[in-house]
């Protein structure tokens, strides 16, 4: 009787972990058809026949753990001709939609693209958004939860070229609306700060010094 209940017991167990290993490829292999998964190991075909295959409001309407949208995992693949291939097959209205559409956080795509190397991504989507002569629908003035737009963050993180880039699409008359965050904290004060993050500090004060002689005319009427 003891022999046969431990018998059955090993059975049991070994069903249970066959069926964990199956439910382990499983999800593995769901992740892997997941546009997220493919993003990640940079299978830019799969990603954009999975959204070719989805209606408008499927792309627009998908969102990952994080809840990032399609054109963030998009964005993130740091290229512009998929870019200009992922947001061709949308409508303009759509496409400008899918632009300002915002992850848990509170940033647009180009949020995120401001703390990246690669500006010729963010370009890619800013020429998107001037599709459209609604000024509400610009993600260059989209402010996130901390109240940072796009060319605040690429200060936060000393990216002097998507700096100057966000800066003259922005303006010399608007800048004033990108210097400051929710908590008041000023564009200058997070620009000095940069140079302390990172290993290379002879580049950040180079982009603290690059910073100052940029913007020293729009910075001299905002402090004064």
């Amino acid at each position: 009787m003891h022999k046969t209940l431990y018998i059955l017991g090993q059975l049991k167990l070994r069903i249970t972990k066959k069926r964990q290993l199956l439910l382990c490829i499983y999800y593995t292999i769901e992740k892997m058809m997941d546009p997220y998964g493919m993003a990640l190991k940079g299978d830019r075909q799969g990603f954009l026949h999975y959204f070719a295959q989805q209606i408008d409001e499927e792309l627009l309407g998908y969102r990952t753990f994080n809840g990032e949208c399609a054109i963030h995992v998009a964005a993130a693949m740091e290229d512009p001709e998929l870019i200009k291939k992922f947001l061709g097959r949308l409508p303009v209205e759509k496409r400008l939609e899918a632009l300002m559409q915002t992850d848990d956080n509170g940033n647009t795509a180009v949020h995120a693209l401001a703390t990246i190397n690669n500006v010729d991504v963010a370009k890619t989507l800013v020429e998107f958004s001037k599709q459209s002569n609604d000024a509400d629908k610009n993600p260059l003035v989209v402010k996130n939860k901390l109240g940072e737009t796009p060319l605040y963050r690429a200060a936060s993180v000393g990216k002097i070229e998507a700096l100057r880039y966000f800066a003259e699409q922005v303006g010399d008359s608007n800048l004033r609306h990108h210097f400051r965050r929710h908590d008041n904290i000023p564009i200058l004060h997070i620009a000095v700060l940069s140079h302390h993050v990172g290993n290379n500090n002879q580049i950040s004060h180079s982009f603290t010094r690059s910073f100052i002689l940029y913007f020293k005319d729009s910075l001299m009427i905002e402090y004064g």
